[in-house]
């Protein structure tokens, strides 16, 4: 014992912190690594993003005809004989497709605005995520 304190001694008090994390670091690497998956982790990325973009979706698209008439188009299909419907852009899923269709069309219909902030926070999500931009204006 007598030894080894001359021994701390002669280093200054940052030096031990540093002699210490540099020990103490691929330790710490080593532990964090072992238990990560990295396909684990893309999965649950990628399932965060859909459900981001799921949020935020307008669910229709702003169309504009040659003769000037703007209107909405709705991205929910449904399929024959089914009562779900599915939006085409982003993928959620709704109970009633035909309804969910009818109701974002009139909505944004009289909502123009509410289009716009909405189409606008899914662009930037698009954006970052990689996916089709809708029509703003």
């Amino acid at each position: 014992m007598e030894q080894i304190v001359p021994l701390f001694l002669k280093y200054e008090w940052w030096q031990i912190v540093a002699i210490f994390l540099a020990l103490s670091a691929p330790v710490a690497v080593y532990c964090i690594f072992k238990n990560f998956n990295l396909t684990e982790w893309r999965k649950a990325r990628d399932e965060r993003h859909r459900e981001r973009m799921q949020s935020c979706c307008p669910h229709a698209e702003r169309v504009l005809q040659e003769n000037g008439v703007v209107y909405f188009k709705p991205l929910i299909n449904s399929s024959v004989k089914t009562r779900e419907g599915v939006c085409s852009e982003c993928g959620k899923s709704f109970l009633h497709g035909r309804t969910a269709v009818l109701d974002t069309a009139v909505h944004y219909e009289m909502h123009i605005e509410t289009y716009q902030e909405r189409a606008k926070e899914y662009n930037t999500l698009a954006k970052k995520y990689g996916k089709r931009l809708l029509n703003v204006k």
